[in-house]
């Protein structure tokens, strides 16, 4: 079942978090994975959005999901992030799969 992995962040250093980019992008290799959409303006519809810069990517699964966000790669990728920006939530949440 396809696992979708949501960022709401807040970019408060632009050239740090580009560091997290690169090394966030390159973690990625090797992993099941669709980058489905990165939006620093994402259009507000109703209510209140906690991060400007909004990340979702699409994984085959939970198990995808998590052989990557624990993996020795992002691990290094991380540290970029939690300098760079504030983070209000990260979220793994499952796809929809009609009956």
């Amino acid at each position: 079942m396809p696992v979708y992995f949501l960022a709401a962040i807040n970019i408060n250093d632009r050239d740090g978090f580009q560091k997290y980019a690169e090394a966030g992008f390159a973690s990625l290799q090797g992993h099941t994975c669709e980058v489905v959409s990165i939006d620093d303006d994402p259009e507000l519809l109703e209510g209140s959005v906690p991060g400007r810069h909004m990340v979702l990517l699409k994984f085959n699964s939970k198990e995808d999901l998590r052989r990557w966000w624990d993996s020795a790669d992002y691990a290094k990728a991380k540290p970029f992030r939690h300098t760079a920006a504030d983070t209000p939530f990260i979220i793994a949440m499952t796809g929809y799969v009609p009956s």
